[in-house]
């Protein structure tokens, strides 16, 4: 945790823009931490949060310094051996690494504006009424990304 912690400081970016990125990942581990406690005890949970911690790190500070083109660029070369192979297809690989890194922040803004939407409606925290109207939004958008790609390679 302590190594990701220090990889994802050198990168440079202000501890505030850092924040923003994982201020909603705050809520989900606590609620992880505090069931891990319950069912498991203290130090089980803490050694849970710092591997979740530590592999969220990790992943921020490969997102922070490199650019998304060249993340896509290297799977797609890593996983040419594999094509190779005839195992995967590598271009197919890294246009889906491309969509799901693409699609984050939407599905995150998805969240944010279903959230508001019922908060202002006096629905307050169910997770079910937030849950399913994101996950419909969120297959909606797929579908029509799977169309869009289906159209454009006949």
């Amino acid at each position: 945790f302590l190594a990701a912690a220090a990889l994802v400081w050198s990168t440079g970016v202000a501890g505030a823009a850092v924040w923003r990125q994982v201020k909603g990942l705050a809520w989900v581990l606590l609620a992880v931490g505090l069931f891990t406690a319950w069912f498991q005890g203290g130090l089980e949970a803490l050694a849970v949060l710092l591997r979740v911690g530590a592999m969220v790190g990790l992943a921020l500070a490969v997102t922070l310094a490199t650019r998304t083109s060249d993340l896509i660029a290297v799977c797609e070369k890593a996983l040419m051996p594999l094509e190779r192979l005839r195992l995967v297809d590598a271009g197919k690989v890294a246009l889906a690494l491309a969509l799901a890194l693409r699609f984050v922040p939407e599905i995150w803004r998805n969240f944010q504006e279903i959230r508001e939407a019922q908060a202002a409606r006096g629905l307050g925290a169910n997770p079910v009424a937030l849950i399913v109207p994101l996950i419909v939004l969120t297959l909606k958008r797929a579908q029509e990304v799977s169309e869009a790609i289906d159209a454009r390679s006949h």
